[in-house]
Parts: structure tokens; C-alpha cells; sequence
């Protein structure tokens, strides 16, 4: 609701001095949602990867809801993320079981 009814929400902001120094990104791909070639949240991905590749800040990709696919569905996702021209590091994650969440930070 809040994206939907921002007026109906107060406007807090974290950062009152509207600086915030970022280190580095983590890119959440949920596993379990479709990621073919021609599904719109692969072009938005791609965007994204040449957006923060282009500011020069360590990535990562987080790659969320592992364990509700197959291993053969999450090689296919990976297969897919493979094709990018420079590919960031691949996290596979599982927050429900708590696999591998600060390997995320560290690879950063």
C-alpha cells in the first residue's frame, strides 16, 4: 500500500543530511520467479548489472528462494546470468534455512 497511497504514509527520512555513502551492491534475483530471455525482469536485471558496473562499486548477485527450485531450474538461472558480458559473483541463498546470507557481504 505504501508505493500505491504514498500520501497516506509519513515521509521519514534515514539520512537527514541526504548523503549516503554505498560500498557496494547486492542484487536480489528471486529463483523461484521466471528468468527467461524474453521475461521483462531480465531486461530490468541487465539494466540494473550495467548501471552499477558503470559506478565502479563491487557487486554481488544474490540468488534468493534456492531452496524452491530444482537444481536443474537454478542451473538454468545461473546458465542465463552466465551470459552477461562481465559477470558479477553468484551467491546462491536460502534466508528461509539461513545458507550462505553473510557469504553475500564477504564476497563484497
Amino acid at each position: 500500500n505504501q508505493l500505491t497511497l504514498p500520501d497516506d504514509y509519513p515521509n521519514v527520512s534515514r539520512f537527514p543530511d541526504r548523503t549516503v555513502l554505498v560500498d557496494g551492491f547486492v542484487l536480489c534475483v528471486d529463483v523461484s520467479a521466471p528468468f527467461s530471455p524474453s521475461d521483462p525482469q531480465r531486461d530490468t536485471f541487465n539494466k540494473l548489472i550495467s548501471s552499477i558496473q558503470g559506478i565502479k562499486k563491487p557487486l554481488v548477485i544474490a540468488l534468493t528462494k534456492c531452496d524452491r527450485v530444482t537444481p536443474e531450474e537454478l542451473s538454468a538461472v545461473i546458465d542465463n546470468i552466465s551470459k552477461i558480458k562481465r559477470v558479477p559473483p553468484i551467491v546462491e541463498v536460502s534466508a528461509h534455512y539461513g545458507v550462505n546470507v553473510d557469504l553475500c557481504f564477504l564476497v563484497l
